[in-house]
């Protein structure tokens, strides 16, 4: 050792390298494992070659144990002699160079990396390590190689030791090996291992107190691939050359040759069927149940394309009526879908618990025309939609109400009888916005006025009205309308009589279909202003039912009965009690609106379309012809590969609203409508597919897969349209996102968007939302004027197009403002989500030291088993996509609080800043502090904007993880407060950019695409950060935010986004429709479609191999696991097990396999007859003490995939990950959690069946965190303790669980602290998104 070295490691005591120590025990040579000798005299190559960082030759990382983050390779140290390369390789080492062999895994500090040929590598050349083909089995097991290090953290001494207390007497543990047995053990372990050469001077630091990456000595040699003799050549078919061939050639995939292999070995294939050219199977598409294509010219609007850009372009496109068709025809999708009124829950999740739906005739078309009637006769008083106007008796006086929605909501039972039937019924409902006409109005509605003097006109009343309504002037009754929804079952208002009120939009009204002035004087009530509700009012929602009942008057009393005399002396005789709830009952108003900024409902839009007509609704009703309410989105993006380039290129999709949540999630169930050509326009492509929507809107006839419904009228409502920013101003008419007023729902200036705007009164909001009679006046004042150049003036500060939209010009009934959805994930995760992740990387962390401690951090968190790899956003900002902002921000938190605050993380400006501000000396610690106060209300707010379930308010639930409409306004405006107050404490500090540029200027322009560059001073002025202003009515409107997000589009766009790089500039457009049509009417087949009864491919397509059919069940065929016979469950259909896990792997994760001799009283026993319940089987029902013939034994995996029927989703279970148990005894009580330290299957004696069970460790709730905001903290049982537990029931703290008891919920994430790692925390704002 030099004398330097010496000195070095006497400055850093306790640093030295493991390798210096002696080895007691020296492991065997793997006979597949070669080392260079090393030359003392050879001067060859006399430069060490140069290894970067750790890990970095390695395929497939395993991810690294707490214990074993600092044990890397050697420091650099003085050039040593390096062994020529034309001299033998032998595998003795030399003992005058002090090198000796270690395994790769021991210098990581990680598990070893298996592999079954290596070879020696050159000196300069990049090692590598290849894996051998796989199974099946294996295949899917991949990454499962990191199972012993997560079961090893789990397992702590007492579990070892409860553990070692069960195994039968005579069977040796792992410390109790003879010394032949262990030199066996670590001969068969070492056989899979690959050695290296290290030099003795290690180092096992990652870097050094400056946080500078340190140099290595030696480069690792491994064998990658080891060359083959020609005497071992072997034999090799004729068959197997040609298939190697071919697959070699052409670059075939795994999954690809899979299913050729099934296909060519499959008993009904004929070899001498198979053509001889891809064009004749090419032909067989005309024997398929395909749709039209159709196509029209559009002009090209970019001439900026090279030398072969045309013109004019041909769009090719599918008719929306043929879309509509496929899916009523498919019984896989007509038997998931909801046809009729919206529905009232307690929990929001489908998009007909929406408001919209509420609104619209269209969408539940086949429940009207409902009525109002007098009892016990048929005679139709008014019809009942949104828009009509009723007269309301209440005790109080008539009162006129405006219909907003009908919708139906469930019965409540009958509490005299426990039978019940199984169909749940529903009663009809409307909501209702009620016409103030009296003074006394106003007390009975608890209306209070914030300010005494209200703007002009004063609320003015005509003091003859009387308590029914009526005046006796000539003139209508003036009311005002409360912008508030009253609900009442339809029941109630049954037979009440109509009443014509006229709402004056006169003079904003250029439709020339509007009410003319004459409508005025024909009508009983005339409205021209509202009152809007503003914050802190509490109504009573069913204040009307209360109220319901006749009038009170003493010009007409009631008959001197004996009935009526009791009835009417009671109250009397009481004390005069204000109604139920009146102290709490408050209306607050602040100023009244008028009634041009009411929007039109869309049964209102409908009506006036001509798409809807009560009187030909009753027509149909009386002659028993049928109508049905198809509600779908269109949505379109463009192709962004080819933004920078001549193409731009987009698609056109739609999906169907009917379906319930669980079929709108699948990519398979929207439907390809066309493409926009290159140098095209949204506007010109989609004319024709707008204009057959407008048609579809009126009806069309079409046969639905319901059995006995025959032939129906099909009415389709298109509910939303779905594009990013940009686009979606487009599809509303308004201008791009640099213009003056950009936001599509209010005409709020640019410069005025900010926190201010989020803190305006109701009534402010109201009148600055955009109305579509409003832009149409604009657009008819600028079509008067002259010249081009005064029309834009006019319309500049509106930030409005010269024409409407496409949608509004030859579309449906469609209102652009409201009906042209948020976009919530392209606003919030890619749009703020962003910014917020950017300015800590870019502003706070330092360049060397805190990014690399980001990057370790982010290495060593343990994400869900469904989330992929993430990628490193202090390096890759800009490539980050939708779903993976969403899921960093939910996990930052967690990330910054395991950084260590002994390093210097942050940058001495945010030090300098805070300890300006504060006024004292601040510390890493309290900085860290404020990042994780900073991100939890970044995910608290994503938490609830991208929530799938929202609570009503009115609902009894109180359930605080499942957010209310109020909650989202309230963590939005949190999260916009935080992101504009740390911006502005920030903004004056340097970027990492600017940094680099002062260090070095040349590395300036290499960093800019690092990370997303943040102007922290305009940050408010984001249309983005605007857009959280309207977040939670877009959530009110279509139930949730996440019923119009567009990852799942995202998906099936990506479909051909992934494939247009590749076309070489050639217009695929057509070829594409072909694609999509073909694999359409393979699925019509396929599902049985009403179009394609009895095809001749169907009995080919039932023949295919596929996971499982309907009612059958299905496992590996190949591998160890094919063997099994798995217990049949209705609900887990499909077993896809990973690896076998060995006899000598289980030996050092102390997994038992033997259950005979076991104790009957052990925990093993007990757990695993406890687990066979879960099953349906009797306690103890299965002898498991008896002999091992008997009993059998248990066979541990390294992983499970299921598939779940309850949830229809995918489930992928690992040792090291947390599942949710069910209560079996009470189903209502919440889940338990635990977490997985094996999978094991067992066939008990008796049965002819496999059952799976998960060996767990339980966790229980330990108290909620205050530095983490108050999430809850678990803390993981040992075995002894949970065996030993009290305070729960002994049968929830057996350690085997059976399959069938893991819970239906998705199981939320639980985060590990890094610092303690048998505590949790419950990450409730964990957001996981497959787009």
């Amino acid at each position: 050792m030099s004398s330097k070295e010496q000195r070095r490691r006497e400055r850093r005591p306790g640093r030295h390298s493991k390798l210096d120590q002696p080895r007691q025990r020296a492991p065997a040579q793997s006979k597949a494992t070669t080392r260079r000798p090393v030359d003392t005299d050879s001067e060859e190559d006399e430069r060490p070659a140069r290894v970067g960082k750790p890990n970095s030759t390695l395929k497939r990382p395993v991810p690294p144990s707490p214990t074993a983050n600092r044990q890397h390779l050697p420091k650099r140290a003085a050039p040593a002699p390096t062994a020529s390369v034309n001299q033998p390789t032998a595998v003795t080492s030399n003992p005058a160079s002090g090198l000796q062999a270690r395994s790769v895994s021991t210098a990581l500090g990680q598990p070893p990396l298996q592999t079954s040929r290596s070879q020696n590598v050159g000196i300069g050349q990049t090692p590598a390590v290849l894996e051998e083909p796989r199974s099946e089995s294996e295949e899917e097991s991949s990454g499962d190689d990191w199972a012993r290090v997560r079961i090893e953290e789990l397992l702590d001494t007492s579990d070892e030791e409860a553990i070692a207390r069960e195994r039968p007497q005579g069977v040796p543990d792992r410390q109790e090996l003879t010394d032949e047995e262990e030199s066996q053990d670590d001969e068969h372990a070492q056989e899979d291992r690959m050695s290296v050469v290290l030099s003795d001077n290690e180092d096992p630091d990652i870097y050094n107190t400056e946080d500078e990456w340190e140099e290595y000595d030696d480069t690792i040699r491994i064998i990658a691939e080891e060359a083959v003799p020609p005497s071992k050549f072997g034999e090799i078919t004729y068959t197997e050359s040609l298939l190697q061939i071919w697959a070699e050639s052409n670059h075939i995939s795994v999954a690809a040759f899979a299913g050729f292999a099934r296909m060519v070995h499959d008993p009904g294939f004929n070899i001498d069927e198979v053509p001889y050219s891809l064009k004749t199977i090419k032909k067989l598409r005309r024997k398929l149940p395909l749709d039209t294509i159709h196509a029209h010219i559009v002009p090209v609007e970019k001439l900026d394309g090279d030398s072969k850009t045309k013109s004019t372009a041909t769009c090719y496109y599918f008719d929306p009526k043929d879309v509509v068709k496929n899916w009523l025809e498919n019984p896989q999708i007509y038997s998931f879908c909801h046809f009729g009124l919206a529905r009232w829950s307690d929990c929001v999740r489908e998009i007909f618990q929406g408001w919209l739906w509420r609104e619209s005739v269209l969408a539940a078309i086949s429940r009207y025309p409902l009525y109002t009637l007098i009892d016990n006769f048929k005679v139709y008083l008014s019809h009942v939609y949104p828009g009509a106007h009723l007269l309301f008796t209440s005790k109080k006086g008539n009162i006129p109400l405006r219909i907003t929605g009908v919708f139906e909501r469930l019965r409540a039972k009958d509490k005299q009888h426990d039978e019940t039937t199984e169909a749940e019924e529903y009663d009809v409902w409307i909501s209702v916005n009620i016409i103030v006409i009296r003074r006394a109005d106003l007390d009975t509605f608890s209306i209070n006025f914030e300010t005494e003097a209200l703007t002009l006109p004063k609320i003015t009343f005509d003091e003859q009205v009387s308590v029914y309504g009526t005046s006796t002037s000539t003139e209508p009754i003036t009311g005002y309308l409360v912008l508030y929804d009253f609900v009442l079952p339809l029941r109630i208002v049954k037979d009440l009589k109509p009443t014509k009120v006229f709402v004056d939009r006169n003079h904003h009204d250029v439709d020339p279909e509007a009410p003319a002035e004459s409508a005025k004087t024909s009508a009983n009530y005339y409205v021209s202003h509202f009152l809007p509700l503003e914050k802190g009012s509490t109504p009573k929602k069913k204040k009307l039912i209360d109220l319901f009942g006749a009038p009170k008057t003493t010009h007409q009393p009631t008959p001197p009965t004996i009935t009526t005399r009791a009835r009417s002396q009671a109250p009397e005789r009481r004390a005069p009690l204000k109604p139920r709830g009146l102290e709490s009952e408050k209306i607050i108003v602040h100023e009244l609106v008028h009634t041009r900024h009411l929007r039109y409902l869309l049964a209102e839009d409908e009506i006036r379309k001509g798409e809807v007509s009560m009187a030909k609704l009753q027509e149909d009703s009386e002659n028993g012809k049928k109508h049905i309410g198809v509600v779908i989105d269109f949505y379109t993006d463009k192709f962004g590969t080819f933004r920078t380039t001549h193409r731009s290129s987009g698609g056109m999709y739609s999906g169907l609203n009917n379906l319930n949540q669980a079929g709108r999630d699948q990519p398979r169930n929207h439907s390809l409508l066309g493409f926009v050509p290159n140098g095209g326009s949204f506007e010109t492509a989609a004319e024709p597919i707008v204009t057959s929507l407008r048609k579809a809107a009126r009806g069309f006839p079409c046969t639905t897969a319901h059995e006995g419904l025959g032939e129906v009228t099909v009415h389709v409502k298109v509910l939303s349209m779905l594009a990013d920013m940009a686009e979606s101003n487009g599809i509303a008419g308004i201008k791009s996102v640099g213009c003056v007023a950009p936001c599509r729902f209010c005409g709020l200036k640019r410069e005025q968007f900010g926190l201010p705007c989020f803190h305006n009164k109701k009534s402010t909001k109201l009148k600055l939302l955009r109305q579509r009679h409003i832009c149409s006046r604009i657009r008819r004042q600028a079509f008067d004027l002259k010249t081009k150049k005064a029309q834009e003036k006019l319309l500049m500060p509106h930030s409005i197009h010269r024409l409407p939209a496409v949608m509004e010009s030859f579309g449906p009934a469609f209102n652009p403002f409201i009906q042209t959805a948020l976009d919530t994930s392209h606003a919030e995760a890619k749009g703020l989500g962003e910014h917020a992740i950017g300015i800590f990387i870019d502003r706070m962390l330092s360049d060397n030291v805190g990014k690399k401690e980001f990057t370790r951090c982010l290495r060593a968190q343990h994400f869900p088993v469904g989330v992929s790899r993430v990628p490193n956003p202090t390096a890759h900002m800009r490539s980050l996509k939708m779903s993976e902002v969403s899921l960093l921000i939910s996990v930052m938190p967690f990330l910054i609080k395991s950084m260590n605050a002994n390093l210097k993380i942050f940058n001495r400006n945010v030090h300098a800043l805070y300890n300006e501000r504060e006024g004292e000396v601040v510390t890493t610690d309290w900085i860290k502090q404020q990042a994780i106060g900073f991100f939890l209300v970044v995910a608290r707010a994503n938490s609830a904007v991208f929530s799938r379930v929202i609570r009503d308010p009115e609902s009894k639930l109180s359930i605080s993880t499942i957010p209310t409409y109020d909650d989202l306004d309230e963590r939005t405006l949190e999260y916009r407060t935080a992101l504009a107050n740390i911006a502005t404490t920030l903004e004056t500090l340097p970027t990492a950019g600017e940094r680099l540029a002062a260090r070095a200027p040349g590395q300036a322009v290499a960093n800019r695409s690092r990370t997303k560059k943040v102007r922290l001073d305009t940050l408010e002025t984001l249309p983005n950060f605007h857009t959280g202003v309207h977040s939670a009515e877009n959530a009110r409107l279509y139930g949730t935010n996440a019923n119009v997000d567009s990852p799942i589009k995202e998906r099936v766009h990506g479909l051909y986004k992934n494939l247009v790089p590749h076309t070489n500039y050639v217009e695929m457009d057509l070829a594409f429709c072909k694609y999509w049509n073909v694999m359409n009417a393979i699925r019509k087949v396929n599902d049985k479609s009403i179009c394609a009864v009895n095809h001749p491919m169907q009995k080919s397509l039932a023949r295919m191999p596929r996971n499982s059919d309907e009612g059958a069940y299905s496992i590996n065929n190949e591998g160890p696991s094919s063997v099994l016979r798995m217990k049949e469950l209705v609900r887990f259909p499909d077993y896809r097990f990973g690896s076998l896990i060995g006899k000598h792997e289980r030996k050092k994760l102390n997994l038992d396999a033997t259950i005979f001799n076991k104790p009957v009283g052990s925990r093993m026993i007990q757990g695993l007859w406890s687990a066979y319940t879960s099953y349906d089987y009797p306690y103890a029902h299965f002898p498991l003490t008896g002999f091992e013939r008997d009993v059998g034994k248990l066979q541990w995996w390294q992983s499970v995939n299921v598939y779940d029927e309850g949830t229809e989703s995918k489930l992928r279970i690992k040792p090291g990950q947390v599942i949710a148990i069910r209560e079996e005894k009470d189903p209502e009580k919440a889940d338990g959690y635990a977490v997985v330290i094996g999978i094991c299957t067992h066939q008990p004696f008796g049965s002819d069946y496999d059952h799976l069970f998960f060996y767990v460790r339980w966790l229980v709730k330990d108290r909620p965190d205050p530095d983490m905001g108050g999430l809850m903290r678990y803390r993981l049982e040992s075995i002894e303790s949970a065996a030993n537990s009290t305070h729960t029931k002994s049968s929830e703290w057996f350690n085997y669980v059976g399959l069938p008891s893991i819970s239906k919920r998705k199981t939320p994430h639980f985060a590990q602290d890094a610092e303690a790692p048998n505590f949790y925390w419950l990450n409730e704002y964990f957001i996981s998104s497959s787009l």
